[in-house]
């Protein structure tokens, strides 16, 4: 009777007693708990110790984290999450990973003190299969021949200028111009009639009229070079600027760089 009582009594303890519950790495099953850096680390001791699919679990839900704002830390989850699949033989999704990283950041370097130098290797290999191509200048076309100017930019007077659309300009040069030779000439036939003296007055006099004359002289053919200077450079001006326009209407090589689509599922 008293076994019988002592027998009811143990089952009712262990009825009520639950059973202890075996102890669990704290807060990788649930990330929230723990901070990325951390999980980071977990993945990268688990892969190490050799538990691919643990370390693969933990890095995958660390690349595909929507609340991760740290891009330099999913990176290397990446790189890490990549090498557990190439080292598991999927290449194929590693080097989505690899071109992934790349993708994010061409110059990314693999750590050589973190990771064998097959997984390096491999990941060089994604980088030169995803250089842009060198992109190929447009050919210059050099414009047409200027040749030469016309008579008109010689003839002084402000004739190119009326030619070319400017007449308040031509109207000046030619004003200034004939102004001045009229007085050129006037007092060059007044010197030829009365070229002598006989009075220091009268010498005076005839040297202030050869400096008119040799002043007038002068302006009238500074007002020509002006007139000349100023059509050339008009003209040819207004060549260049066709010939420019010419050469934008041709058709111009394009050359573009590689695109790569990787089509991963992956951030």
């Amino acid at each position: 009777m008293k076994k019988s009582r002592v027998a009811a009594l143990l089952l009712l303890i262990v009825g009520v007693c639950p059973p202890p519950v075996r102890a669990q790495s704290p807060g990788f099953n649930d990330h929230l708990s723990v901070s990325p850096q951390e999980r980071l680390d977990e993945a990268v001791r688990l892969y190490q110790t050799g538990a691919h699919d643990d370390a693969k679990r933990i890095l995958t839900g660390l690349v595909n984290d929507p609340g991760l704002d740290n891009e330099s830390l999913r990176q290397r989850a990446r790189v890490y999450l990549g090498e557990v699949l190439y080292l598991k033989g999927d290449k194929e999704e590693a080097r989505r990973l690899f071109e992934a990283v790349l993708l994010q950041d061409y110059g990314y370097v693999v750590d050589p003190f973190a990771h064998p130098p097959d997984v390096r290797g491999f990941f060089e290999t994604i980088r030169a299969y995803i250089r842009p191509a060198p992109t190929t200048p447009a050919p210059v076309t050099p414009p047409p021949p200027v040749g030469r100017p016309p008579l008109a930019t010689y003839a002084g007077f402000g004739i190119y200028q009326f030619q070319s659309g400017r007449p308040a300009l031509g109207t000046a040069m030619a004003g200034a111009q004939a102004t001045l030779g009229a007085l050129s000439l006037a007092s060059f036939y007044g010197l030829t009639q009365n070229g002598g003296w006989e009075t220091e007055a009268q010498k005076t006099a005839l040297d202030r009229r050869r400096a008119l004359q040799w002043g007038a002289t002068a302006g009238f053919y500074g007002a020509w070079m002006w007139s000349l200077i100023d059509a050339h450079r008009h003209w040819r001006s207004s060549n260049e600027h066709s010939a420019r326009l010419s050469a934008r209407m041709l058709p111009a090589a394009d050359g573009r760089g590689l695109h790569v689509t990787v089509a991963a599922p992956l951030r």
